[in-house]
């Protein structure tokens, strides 16, 4: 299951990817593309929590995911928890999810594509153990469409080591 904070200040294919569904009638090195879900990600359910009120006051997305989260792990799913630090508006969730035992519980992603963090708390998010998402391209003026996926030490070990589900090989196109 995947837990995403602040919809409608992230970026609108955030909802559909987060399930694993296309939201474009083309996909890169597919082309034209009639699939909905990606091969591999049937039955990901997604939990989503808007970052404001309709009285547009901030919502505590960090405890709606933590309730999330705990539910997730209750019911045998893996959850996977966004946290956004700093949206289009600036608004930052009040805790950025960290990942439990070593991303083997769950996995807490930091979503600070805006580059409003400072070392420390970059820090702190490898720490914990989450994975952490930045694009350069806006505040850093980098080329369209460049980022980074920072992995911590622990969980990027653990990829190196994994195998892909043969439902992930055997279903694709490319």
């Amino acid at each position: 299951a995947n837990g995403v904070t602040q919809f409608n200040e992230i970026g609108a294919g955030t909802e559909p990817a987060s399930r694993g569904d296309y939201f474009s009638t083309h996909a890169p090195f597919l082309g034209a593309n009639e699939e909905k879900t990606l091969s591999g990600f049937d039955g990901v359910k997604g939990f989503f929590v808007n970052a404001r009120s309709k009285d547009g006051s901030v919502i505590n997305a960090s405890e709606e995911m933590k309730d999330f989260c705990a539910k997730q792990i209750e019911e045998g799913n893996y959850p996977i928890v966004h946290g956004v630090f700093g949206g289009k508006t600036g608004i930052r969730d009040e805790v950025m999810p960290g990942s439990q035992e070593g991303g083997d519980k769950s996995m807490g992603i930091v979503d600070a594509c805006q580059g409003r963090f400072t070392l420390d708390e970059m820090k702190e998010w490898m720490d914990q153990e989450s994975v952490v998402l930045f694009t350069t391209s806006k505040f850093f003026q980098a080329p369209p469409f460049c980022g980074a996926v920072l992995v911590p030490p622990s969980i990027a070990k653990k990829l190196s080591t994994a195998t892909i589900p043969n439902e992930m090989i055997t279903g694709s196109t490319g």
